[in-house]
């Protein structure tokens, strides 16, 4: 199994693709584990849409912190 981990804060314009992009690879023993950075636009809702209907992506969220904590 292969984890792809991916920091989203406020990424609403490009969340979706970014996501649909890796999920739609032809390997499909993989993972996606999304750090979400306290976002405050539509970024965690539009992940959690996609998470709801692909078991192997994973959201975990904090309060902003930004890269070093």
């Amino acid at each position: 199994m292969v984890s792809i981990i991916v920091p989203m804060y406020n990424s609403e314009k490009f969340i979706d693709r970014c996501l649909k992009s890796i999920l739609n690879q032809s390997y499909e023993d993989l993972e996606v584990i999304v750090i979400n950075d306290g976002s405050t636009d539509s970024s965690f809702e539009r992940t959690s849409r996609l998470a709801a209907c692909d078991a192997r992506l994973h959201i975990v969220s904090q309060d902003n912190h930004g890269l070093v904590y």
